[in-house]
């Protein structure tokens, strides 16, 4: 029996998408669902109490002797998970155990995301060189709230020959796009931002293209997966506005007349 249930689980399994493809919310609603797939027996009794300060529920099989406790906390890494998803594999512990079981359901990290800026050589080997026609200054917005990503950025790029403008939020990219003379070629945002900014400022600027940095795995050209390095951010930049350059080119040629 132990392992049909692990074959079980294993089959269940792989048929979920892979987890790094997915939002925390995504996560937590796709362990939820293990309820469905993994049902208590009908002779477990589910009662609904509070433990201290935290939701409990108590899982009370048949077999269970007075005076016997198991103390289940789910798994999760903090992060997902719930009595929901794991009272299944509670109860059949509890059950093989000859004991009452306890379930917490404590709460969850709010997924916070940290970011470690660490060097991986050199700071000085890490300025590029100037791109090819970099006397252009090829004008790129990039919006980030953090003060010390925005500068250490701002040497990167220039170093490359761009001329980059930053802002900490859509508000000021906004305002800074419409006081900025001469063509603005590249936005850097967030996709929470993006629109809004390209609403406000393509009349102005209306050749302006956008590279947007997302959380899930990237669709097209025109995103960057966190985490990157400032090394894969220039990269992508230049691929996004040498792709633009060949395309006018390209609808600027002659027609070949029919």
């Amino acid at each position: 029996m132990a392992d049909r249930g692990i074959e079980v689980v294993h089959a269940h399994l792989a048929k979920l998408p892979p987890a790094d493809s997915l939002t925390v919310a995504e996560r937590r609603a796709q362990y939820e669902r293990a309820e469905k797939v993994f049902p208590v027996s009908p002779d477990v009794k589910v009662e609904r109490v509070t433990a201290g300060a935290a939701p409990a529920e108590w899982l009370r099989p048949p077999s269970a002797r007075a005076g016997h406790v198991v103390l289940y906390l789910h798994g999760g890494g903090y992060v997902i998970g719930s009595p929901r998803s794991h009272r299944h594999l509670a109860a059949a512990i509890a059950g093989a155990a000859g004991t009452n079981a306890l379930l917490l359901d404590y709460r969850l990290a709010e997924g916070t995301r940290i970011e470690l800026l660490v060097p991986r050589v050199n700071e000085e080997s890490l300025v590029p060189e100037p791109s090819p026609g970099a006397a252009q200054a090829r004008s790129i917005l990039l919006v980030d709230a953090r003060d010390r990503v925005r500068a250490q950025l701002h040497k990167f790029f220039e170093a490359a020959g761009y001329n980059l403008l930053e802002a900490s939020d859509r508000d000021e990219a906004s305002a800074l796009g419409q006081v900025h003379e001469g063509p603005l070629d590249l936005l850097i945002a967030d996709a929470d931002d993006q629109d809004q900014i390209l609403n406000e400022l393509r009349p102005r600027h209306p050749g302006l293209d956008c590279l947007t940095i997302v959380d899930l795995p990237e669709s097209s050209l025109r995103e960057i997966r966190r985490p990157f390095s400032q090394k894969q951010l220039l990269e992508r930049a230049a691929a996004l506005l040498e792709r633009k350059d060949r395309d006018l080119v390209r609808m600027s040629a002659p027609r070949p007349s029919e």
